[in-house]
């Protein structure tokens, strides 16, 4: 999966007591700058922090116009410590390393008295370290920047549409998404849909191969509903739409997989018709192929799913 793919990009730990104490109190802190590397002196890396700073500082009024800088802290910032991006009232370039860059953001968000200061470390997803020339790595660092400038765009986007989803779960809590396997599925599932614990036929007691397979299907439910695939998943339940009586009138605003199976996913998705008028909408998605007997062949059918949705060969 995704997660198990890539790194990511961020990361969050401090490099000292005194860091730690702030970040877990929101105590004010004066950050150190990190040591310059073998290869560079300070006024080369101080002249890159202000290079990249002047590039983007100014904040506007709309969240999806505000800097590029301000955008790194809010969708890189650390789940425990998330960032509205509404709530930044300042931020600048703490350091820049080869594979690295430091910002402070100031935020105010109006409930708590006065401002406070975060500190978001942003790892590149390209090192630069291995350049000896200026010219180059300031090439690279940029590139890299506008990289995580576009991951930025999109996290942050997805962020506001999951504000937008849990302030109508509140309103409405009719319209919430439970993720829950229905006790039932087996009385209302197509023919083809093969659930885990019956992928190996009737068994008194569970073999290693189901609960392999079992403990896989639990496992990758948990990945895709953990908020990183939301568009994927809407995507999913958009395509799936076509076997649903007047689904081609509905359109998904959110999906969730309550179920995967060796065949495919059980889908419930929250869905608007042409009236406005919001309901909840259940469907299956059946993977190509034969039932995955094992771990690895599920993992391939489910990245092969994700994949094709994502490239719209589906």
């Amino acid at each position: 999966m995704r997660k198990q793919l890539s790194s990511g990009h961020s990361t969050y730990q401090a490099s000292s007591p005194q860091q730690a104490s702030y970040e877990m109190g929101y105590h004010h802190r004066s950050i150190l700058l990190a040591k310059p590397l073998p290869w560079e002196v300070e006024e080369d890396n101080e002249c890159l922090k202000n290079r990249v700073s002047n590039r983007s500082t100014k904040l506007g009024s709309d969240s999806l116009q505000k800097s590029s800088l301000a955008k790194l802290a809010a969708a890189f910032s650390p789940p425990e410590y998330a960032i509205n991006l509404e709530h930044i009232e300042h931020v600048e370039v703490v350091n820049v390393a080869g594979d690295k860059i430091e910002i402070q953001a100031t935020i105010c968000d109006g409930q708590s008295e006065g401002c406070v200061a975060m500190f978001v470390p942003v790892s590149f997803p390209n090192s630069c370290l291995h350049l000896f020339y200026d010219e180059e790595e300031e090439m690279c660092i940029l590139n890299n920047l506008s990289l995580l400038h576009h991951d930025a765009e999109g996290k942050i986007t997805r962020q506001l549409s999951t504000r937008e989803n849990d302030s109508l779960e509140s309103l409405r809590p009719d319209l919430q998404l439970d993720q829950s396997r229905p006790s039932n599925i087996r009385e209302f599932c197509p023919s083809w849909w093969v659930a885990a614990e019956d992928a190996f036929g009737p068994q008194l007691i569970p073999s290693l191969k189901t609960t392999d397979l079992v403990n896989e299907c639990s496992t990758i439910k948990s990945l895709l509903n953990d908020g990183d695939f939301n568009d994927e998943l809407r995507a999913l339940a958009q395509d799936g739409m076509s076997g649903v009586k007047n689904g081609l009138s509905l359109e998904v605003e959110r999906a969730v997989i309550a179920d995967v199976s060796p065949t495919g996913f059980f889908i419930r998705a929250r869905a608007v018709d042409v009236s406005d008028r919001r309901s909840i909408v259940e469907l299956f998605w059946p993977f190509d192929g034969e039932p995955a007997k094992d771990p690895t062949a599920l993992r391939s059918k489910v990245l092969g799913a994700i994949a094709a949705i994502s490239s719209g060969v589906i």
